[in-house]
């Protein structure tokens, strides 16, 4: 197979990492209800089948209801459109600089991971663990402006979807980036969608399956232009191709809840190629990069 021509995008540098909010047996949520205490939750954590946290029982105490923060993984990404994230124990003093509330849980789970963290340059707390290099507290709060568009660190293909800036936390299986319109949005999730530049993305790849920041460092995705209609377009045909994605989601979780990424995304991408409509941003992806796209299936 030859090699498609590299190039910068103008978004290199733009896209960041999720956090490592692990260990999940000290952070995810198996179940939660409303505390006896106004403002608190009372949480169960989920229990881990890796070691060396599969020896920690699942946990239960109150945290503060502000606490509770939903997580994006790559397990909810799909083309198009988005699983319902997950709900995570994520301290409020990362944003607030007030780290002198006293959490008996948190503490709890502090004491737990200081235990069983590993040696070397492993972060020594569990709060500097899951905000390593700022990962997390450079994320954007709930009440953040603009939309974010998110695509995951590896896989076989790529994907992308939009959200909502602060809707949710990117956990480190995603990369994520914000854009102040929900247009441009579109515009980047139509591109990192598309059939045609689905070998030019694998090609980016250093090693393996993971993309990384490699797709924005080699393919010259450029930057979006409301004067061009083809960028106009492909946001349109993003709002379209999401309705279809989500009708498709919906149904097939109704008729086959057991399925997950790898199954829920084939459903999707065979719903779009089955769609005029669905079809449409290939070929005007082509037009924009037709060097990437050149031979895409051969």
């Amino acid at each position: 197979m030859s090699s498609l021509p590299q190039a910068a995008s103008h978004y290199a540098g733009m896209f960041r990492n999720g956090a490592t909010i692990w260990p999940h047996v000290l952070t995810a949520m198996d179940r939660r209800w409303p505390s006896d205490r106004p403002g608190w939750t009372t949480v169960l954590t989920t229990k881990s089948k890796q070691a060396p946290s599969h020896t920690v029982p699942p946990e239960t105490g109150d945290v503060p209801d502000r606490w509770i923060r939903h997580v994006y993984r790559a397990a909810h990404l799909l083309p198009f459109a988005l699983r319902p994230p997950d709900p995570y124990i994520v301290p409020d003093f990362l944003w607030t600089e007030d780290a002198a509330i006293d959490v008996p849980f948190w503490l709890e789970m502090e004491e737990l991971y200081e235990s069983r963290r590993g040696q070397g340059k492993t972060p020594k707390t569990l709060l500097e663990n899951i905000d390593y290099l700022g990962k997390l507290s450079r994320q954007p709060l709930r009440s953040a402006k603009g939309h974010m568009v998110i695509h995951p660190s590896a896989g076989d293909h790529m994907r992308g979807a939009r959200c909502r800036l602060g809707a949710a936390i990117c956990d480190n299986t995603i990369y994520w980036t914000a854009v102040p319109s929900r247009d441009e949005a579109g515009y980047l999730v139509a591109l990192l969608n598309a059939p045609c530049l689905d070998r030019a993305f694998a090609q980016a790849r250093d090693s393996g399956r993971h993309f990384h920041l490699h797709p924005w460092r080699k393919v010259p995705i450029p930057a979006y232009d409301e004067a061009d209609s083809r960028h106009v377009r492909l946001a349109q045909l993003c709002t379209s191709a999401e309705s279809l994605a989500q009708a498709t989601l919906d149904r097939a979780l109704a008729t086959s809840p057991e399925l997950q990424q790898v199954g829920l995304t084939a459903r999707i991408r065979e719903a779009l190629e089955a769609d005029t409509m669905g079809r449409e941003p290939d070929a005007i992806v082509a037009e924009l990069l037709p060097d990437q796209a050149l031979a895409a299936s051969t």
